[in-house]
């Protein structure tokens, strides 16, 4: 019987997947990477601020995003979408809490809390303080529709062919232009998540958004 599917195989494959879209996404690629960079400057300066629960419950939820994106990355290279949205899905449910704290520092407690909060009450608590949660609560009911077993989004695992021949791509397969779209979506996320932090201002003008230290 042959093993098409043990690890070495998967792990050969996986990489070969991704070296395909760094070549051929890179621009895309490259921007995505260098939100990093951002999340490295914004999660020091997290650190030298004073230590309060919200500061540090701030860099906790930073740090889970950090991993979010870096996860959502690795997968979207590697042709692993549906996978790719749950990391991304995660990233929004971190955003909201993010934007929580934000807007109201006694808000942390809620995050060490014995039964953390469901996304849905921290959407209710941001409804409450004027927040516009529209575009996020979207955002998350799209990605966790694909997040979930058994729906018409099953289907980027497979690859059709001719008439009803399709194949399972096991280990994951290139499919560009969702690829793209996700790596682009990566740039919006990082701006949502800093949205109301006091410490920046989004540009809305010509162009991609971006984030500048305030002042």
């Amino acid at each position: 019987m042959r093993s098409r599917y043990n690890f070495d195989f998967l792990f050969i494959h996986s990489n070969t997947i991704a070296d395909e879209t760094r070549r051929t996404l890179k621009p895309q690629i490259m921007n995505a990477r260098k939100i990093f960079a951002f999340l490295d400057k914004h999660f020091s300066m997290l650190e030298q601020k004073k230590k309060t629960h919200a500061s540090n419950v701030k860099m906790m939820i930073t740090a889970r995003f950090i991993n979010n994106m870096f996860a959502a990355l690795l997968l979207i290279e590697r042709g692993l979408l549906l996978d790719a949205f749950n990391s991304i899905r995660s990233g929004i449910e971190a955003t909201a809490f993010y934007w929580l704290v934000c807007k109201d520092e006694t808000t942390a407690g809620l995050y060490d809390a014995e039964k953390s909060p469901q996304p849905v009450e921290i959407r209710k608590r941001l409804e409450a303080l004027g927040v516009d949660i529209e575009t996020l609560h979207s955002l998350y009911a799209v990605t966790s529709k694909i997040a979930h077993v058994g729906n018409p989004y099953d289907q980027f695992q497979i690859r059709w062919e001719e008439g009803w021949d399709g194949k399972l791509l096991i280990g994951g397969g290139r499919s560009p232009d969702i690829q793209k779209a996700l790596l682009e979506d990566m740039l919006r996320a990082v701006l949502w998540f800093v949205r109301f932090d006091d410490d920046y201002v989004i540009t809305e003008g010509k162009g991609f958004p971006e984030i500048i230290d305030r002042p």
